[in-house]
């Protein structure tokens, strides 16, 4: 590891395992609600004694008063434009409660806002340090 990477290592007491599945639940909703050719933005900082990790996208916003009702098991705003043929496009509205159970066992929290800019939504990840 480069020392200019070293100086910036966040620590924090995670199941890597758990982290990995965490994040991904959190990309691949990022990407699936994002406008097309628009980047997914992953950040990390430290805020006071907290790692703070933040997964922002470009695309439609939440409805109102759904940021924390989404956290919850079986809860999602994805249209369904037609029948559901296939389990491929199935959604059960876990993985968000999955990605929060997951926060909860670290200690951290998860919050789901509109970006202040209006045109996305921004997942906030606060684990402490170590």
């Amino acid at each position: 590891m480069s020392p200019e990477l070293q100086q910036n290592k966040l620590t924090i007491n995670a199941d890597p395992d758990f982290i990995v599945q965490c994040l991904d639940k959190l990309i691949n909703n990022a990407m699936e609600f994002n406008l097309k050719n628009e980047p997914i933005e992953v950040t990390l900082r430290q805020q006071e004694n907290e790692a703070v990790i933040g997964i922002h996208n470009k695309g439609p916003l939440l409805p109102n008063a759904m940021s924390e009702e989404l956290l919850n098991s079986m809860v999602s705003v994805r249209e369904h434009k037609q029948p559901i043929q296939n389990a491929e496009h199935t959604h059960l509205g876990l993985g968000l409660f999955i990605a929060k159970l997951i926060c909860d066992f670290h200690q951290a929290s998860i919050a789901i806002t509109n970006n202040k800019e209006k045109n996305g939504v921004s997942v906030t990840l606060r684990f402490p340090l170590i």
